[in-house]
């Protein structure tokens, strides 16, 4: 429908990995200390449900590739997840509450 090809894949994919790397390597850090982790969790679902949308709704390739950059930001949950986890139990219970809720 919008007509996607191999370029526009790789594209795709190039979009995600260099927002990806950005985000991790700086934004999370920078996210984290400025509001708390509570907050950036909050923020990276709300994007992921605004990413979502933008998906429903795309009738071109760039929207399709905005959204993946928005993508991007989705990705601060799972870290972020896993440090209110690490925070939240006692020491001898590491490895049990990681391996749990993976």
């Amino acid at each position: 429908r919008i007509g996607f090809n191999d370029k526009d894949i790789a594209t795709l994919f190039m979009i995600i990995g260099f927002c990806g790397i950005f985000v991790q390597g700086i934004v999370l850090k920078i996210a984290n200390d400025l509001v708390g982790e509570r907050r950036v969790l909050i923020f990276s679902f709300l994007v992921g449900a605004i990413h979502d949308f933008l998906y429903s709704i795309a009738r071109s390739k760039t929207l399709i590739f905005v959204s993946a950059a928005l993508a991007s930001l989705v990705i601060m949950a799972f870290p972020t997840i896993s440090a209110i986890k690490s925070n939240n139990v006692n020491e001898t219970e590491q490895g049990r509450i990681q391996g749990a809720l993976y």
